[in-house]
């Protein structure tokens, strides 16, 4: 804990009461909004590295799954404030929004959240997944980048569009529809004219009222290519 920020980090947690056979590990990050551990307009994120259960005995749960569905997502407990991400009570990769089957837990793996908490009222903006987004992006001169991703829409029925905006050369969004779950590509090509450090914006928007918006920046390095180097020969008089 600082005084802009806390990280809890649980891990390796098993499932109530007392089972260890599964175990999982997650992390939950705050800040006070300036802090830049988090991109700018973020205050909260989720990250989760390996997630093996949902749900405890006392939420009727089995094995770590069935029962009560476990929640991803915050809640300010007055029924209009929340942010949901999705409902967990099985095992698998299954996702598919947060508000229509209930999900596998397997789909948090690896998987990080960057939320603004502070927005109140009925519509939330656009929450950001993406474990390419936390950090510079390294590319080599020559080579391609893809960054990947999703968009989600907390609200049922709302669609998000995702664009870009950057004075960067070689990048292009390729991939994406509008919807509820955007997902997301993003091509980088690393040229000779981006050589070094370049940004560029992630923005999804929503189509609630009043119309919200996620933007997060993203840093790339890109890298020169290697030169070759002639062999040395030694000639001996």
């Amino acid at each position: 804990m600082t005084s802009t920020h806390l990280i809890i980090q649980w891990e390796n947690v098993g499932y109530f009461g007392t089972h260890d056979d599964k175990l999982n590990t997650f992390q939950l990050i705050m800040t006070n909004g300036t802090d830049l551990l988090l991109p700018p307009g973020s205050n909260v994120s989720f990250c989760y590295k390996d997630m093996q259960w949902t749900t405890g005995d006392a939420s009727s749960g089995v094995g770590g799954f069935g029962g009560t569905p476990a929640t991803v997502g915050v809640n300010q407990g007055n029924g209009i404030d929340y942010i949901q991400i999705g409902l967990f009570d099985t095992l698998g990769p299954g996702y598919d929004g947060p508000y229509l089957n209930n999900d596998g837990i397997d789909a948090l793996d690896n998987q990080s959240f960057l939320l603004n908490v502070c927005q109140s009222g009925s519509n939330v903006p656009p929450i950001l997944n993406s474990v390419q987004t936390c950090d510079t992006l390294d590319v080599c001169e020559g080579d391609t980048l893809l960054i990947q991703g999703t968009f989600l829409s907390p609200e049922q029925g709302q669609i998000t569009t995702l664009t870009t905006a950057s004075l960067m050369t070689g990048l292009s969004l390729i991939n994406t529809t509008p919807a509820n779950t955007t997902d997301f590509t993003v091509q980088v090509i690393g040229l000779a004219s981006n050589v070094g450090m370049n940004t560029f914006d992630l923005i999804g928007r929503d189509d609630g009222v009043p119309v919200r918006t996620t933007r997060v920046p993203i840093v790339i390095h890109v890298w020169p290519a290697p030169t070759a180097t002639l062999p040395f020969h030694h000639l001996q008089r």
